[in-house]
C-alpha cells in the first residue's frame, strides 16, 4: 500500500499526499474488515440438554467389537465410509457444532487390519455446511443395508434423514432426499435394515458401529445413530 501511495505522489510534494493517502488506506481497511465479517457465521441459537440416547440399531448386533463414538455437543453433518476388498471397515462420522460453527471434530471407526483387497472410493452421505452458512443442515436418521449378492451381513450403504436448523432456533422436519440415497450404492441394496432414527427435537451427535468377524478380518454389520435434543438457546 505505502509502495502505491509513494509511486503516485509526484515531484517535490513530499508529504502533500500524505493525509489523503491515509484516508484511502482508512478506507480499503474497513472494506476488508466489513467483508470479512460477512464470511463468518453468527452461532445459531440452540442448546443442547438432556442426556444422550440412541435410536434403534440398523442392521445386526456386532460380535467383535463395538465403536463407540466421540463428544456429544455436537452435530452430524456427514458420514462416509470404504471397503477394503468387500469388506466395509472404515467409517468417518463429521461433526460441528450449531453454536459455535467454526468448531469440527471427526469420529473415525476403523476395523480394516487383516482385510485382503484393494482400497474402495469412499462413500458418504449428509455434507459438510460451511461454515459462514444461515443454517445447517445435520443428520437426524440413518439406516443401512447389504448387498444384493454374497452371503452374511455386511454394510453396503447408508441412507439418512436430514434437518435444517434455522437462525430463528427451530429444526426443520426431516427429509431424504434421492442425493442422499442413490449414486451412494443404496440402488445396488438388497435387503434394507429398519432405521435408527432420533425423537423428535433430536439430533444425530454420534455413530455407534459395530462389526462382526470373519476370516481374520472384521466388517461392519450394524450402526445406531446416537441422539441428543437440542433446543433453542435461551
Amino acid at each position: 500500500m505505502f509502495n502505491l501511495f509513494r509511486s503516485l505522489r509526484p515531484a517535490g510534494a513530499a508529504g502533500a499526499l500524505r493525509p489523503a493517502a491515509m484516508a484511502v488506506a482508512g478506507i480499503l481497511v474497513l472494506s476488508a474488515c466489513a467483508g470479512q465479517d460477512s464470511d463468518v457465521q453468527k452461532p445459531l441459537p440452540f442448546a443442547f440438554t438432556g442426556d444422550s440416547y440412541y435410536g434403534t440399531l440398523s442392521g445386526v448386533s456386532g460380535k467383535a467389537v463395538i465403536l463407540e463414538p466421540g463428544a456429544d455437543d455436537l452435530a452430524v453433518e456427514r458420514i462416509a465410509w470404504r471397503r477394503t476388498g468387500l469388506l466395509p471397515c472404515l467409517m468417518q462420522v463429521y461433526k460441528r457444532a450449531p453454536n459455535n460453527p467454526a468448531r469440527v471434530s471427526v469420529d473415525k471407526s476403523e476395523e480394516c487390519e487383516g482385510a485382503k483387497g484393494d482400497e474402495s472410493e469412499v462413500k458418504s452421505v449428509g455434507e459438510l455446511n460451511a461454515a459462514f452458512a444461515p443454517t445447517m443442515r445435520v443428520i437426524t436418521g440413518l439406516r443401512a443395508c447389504y448387498p444384493k449378492k454374497g452371503k452374511g451381513k455386511r454394510l453396503a450403504a447408508l441412507e439418512v434423514e436430514i434437518s435444517e436448523l434455522k437462525a430463528d432456533g427451530t429444526i426443520s422436519p426431516p427429509v431424504t432426499g434421492s442425493e442422499e440415497r442413490f449414486g451412494n450404492g443404496f440402488d445396488d441394496c438388497g435387503e434394507v435394515a429398519e432405521w435408527s432414527r432420533c425423537a423428535a427435537g433430536g439430533v444425530g451427535t454420534g455413530v455407534r458401529t459395530h462389526f462382526d468377524k470373519a476370516l481374520g478380518s472384521r466388517f461392519i454389520v450394524g450402526v445406531e445413530l446416537r441422539c441428543r435434543t437440542l433446543g433453542k438457546a435461551s
